[in-house]
């Protein structure tokens, strides 16, 4: 005789299930400090409170009025934030942070450290993508997303110039072994077009260091796959 049927209902393996949410708990609880606290941030760097927060708030006070920031006049004797690229200002997810509500006329400190923990958790979004698309289990994406966006090089930088760069490796090989898997059809250059994108986006979010590496790997991978086909 067969068993019978355990009436119970299964218990729900929220890593096969909602992954996506997995990763965003998991994202709120690493950044605690910053997600359920005010007492800490991570512009503690003379970098971040000398720079790049400098370069926030005149941008934000910009575009509140209404103006696009292309040219800061009061520091450095004046300078081009368009032009030196790392400010960010053509980096289309800052912009929500410049646009959020300022505090007695300064940028909040609160919509920063948001900013930064939802960014982190995109970029933990962008490799768990990367690690499906290679056919990876979703526990196994999911702990690879927390790994790459919590830990390493994302985790660790503090330049928030640096680690925006950086959070867009995931798709860039998504879509490159995407252009690849489809051959000659018309996917192919459409998905080569949305690697280009997330390179581009790198390249927009502030420093260079971070794309050029990208860029060096990618095209390593490229050369090594011409090479053996």
């Amino acid at each position: 005789m067969s068993p019978a049927p355990d009436p119970r209902p299964p218990v729900p393996d929220w890593f096969d299930r909602r992954p996506l949410l997995v990763l965003l708990l998991f994202t709120v609880g690493f950044y605690w400090k910053l997600t359920l606290t005010n007492q800490f941030t991570y512009l503690e760097t003379p970098d971040s409170a000398y720079q790049v927060l400098p370069w926030y708030q005149f941008q934000a006070r910009t575009m509140h009025r209404g103006v696009f920031p292309l040219w800061d006049p009061y520091q450095w004797s004046g300078q081009a934030l368009v032009g030196q690229v790392q400010p960010g200002t053509a980096f289309p997810l800052n912009w929500p942070l410049f646009l959020a509500p300022l505090k007695n006329g300064y940028l909040d400190l609160a919509w920063v450290h948001r900013h930064f923990v939802l960014l982190h958790f995109l970029a933990a979004v962008f490799m768990y993508a990367w690690c499906r698309q290679v056919e990876a289990s979703r526990f196994a994406s999911v702990a690879a997303g927390a790994a790459f966006s919590f830990s390493g090089y994302v985790g660790t930088t503090p330049w928030p110039q640096m680690f925006h760069g950086a959070m867009w490796i995931p798709l860039v090989f998504l879509f490159f072994h995407r252009a690849l898997e489809r051959g000659r059809g018309a996917a192919a250059p459409a998905n080569a077009a949305w690697c280009g994108g997330a390179v581009g986006l790198s390249l927009l979010s502030g420093h260079h260091q971070a794309p050029l590496h990208t860029l060096l790997a990618l095209g390593g991978v490229a050369a090594w796959l011409l090479w053996t086909r």
